[in-house]
C-alpha cells in the first residue's frame, strides 16, 4: 500500500507444509528447509519504508513464523539508508 508523501507499507503470510523423512536436527536440514520444520509452518510479515527529508530512508521491518508444536518467534528490524 502507498500513502503519497509518507511512505510505502507491505504485508505478507506464507504457509508451508513440509514432509521430510531426513534427519531433523542436522545444520544441512536447517539450511535446505530455510529454518522451517517438518508438518506446518505460517510466517508473515510487515514492512514500512520512509524517506525522511531529500536523501534519508527509513525502513522498519517485523516478520514473525511459527511452526506447529513451536514457540514463535517475532524479528524486528530498522534500516537507514543515505542517498548521495
Amino acid at each position: 500500500y502507498r500513502m503519497p508523501e509518507k511512505g510505502n507499507i507491505v504485508g505478507s503470510f506464507t504457509y508451508s507444509k513440509n514432509s521430510y523423512n531426513g534427519d531433523e536436527n542436522s545444520t544441512l536440514t536447517y539450511e535446505m528447509l530455510e529454518g522451517l520444520q517438518k508438518g506446518n509452518n505460517f510466517l508473515w510479515g510487515v514492512a514500512y519504508q520512509s524517506y525522511i527529508g531529500e536523501f534519508l530512508e527509513i525502513d522498519l521491518l517485523y516478520e514473525g513464523r511459527t511452526a506447529v508444536g513451536m514457540r514463535t518467534i517475532h524479528t524486528g528490524r530498522v534500516q537507514m539508508r543515505a542517498h548521495f
